[in-house]
């Protein structure tokens, strides 16, 4: 499990450079935090996003300061696909949206016009796994 976490920070390196050198883009934090945890319990809590409720690494979102994570879990809604997008800070603050995604329309997530605060019952399931490892 550590070198499937190694991987992803010498991918969110690369993307990092991509993004702030190439792009010239730098995104703060976004809206919609759900609780934080120690520091040290986000690899925990990393591990069990992806390993209990099948959460996957998101390679090719834009890097925040600070990031420790980034990972999605695709949703359907309304016949169109939907994710939920969590990131983990390095001071153990996490926050995530639900949107749109990419593949279905990328002119809207682009845009962030669908971004929205996740919806029941993925919140739920979310503040029990950042409770438990409070």
């Amino acid at each position: 499990m550590r070198i499937r976490l190694a991987v992803y920070h010498v991918t969110r390196k690369i993307r990092e450079v991509v993004q702030t050198r190439i792009l010239q883009v730098n995104v703060g934090r976004q809206r919609y935090p759900l609780g934080t945890v120690p520091a040290v319990n986000l690899y925990p809590l990393w591990s069990y996003f992806i390993y209990s409720l099948s959460y996957q690494d998101n390679y090719l979102a834009y890097v925040d300061k600070d990031e420790y994570f980034t990972i999605l879990a695709l949703r359907a809604y309304n016949s169109l696909q939907y994710q939920i997008h969590l990131r983990g800070y390095t001071d153990g603050e996490i926050r995530g949206h639900f949107e749109i995604t990419p593949e279905e329309d990328w002119r809207e997530h682009k845009d962030g016009t669908t971004m929205r605060e996740i919806p029941e019952p993925d919140l739920s399931l979310i503040a029990t796994a950042i409770q438990k490892y409070k």
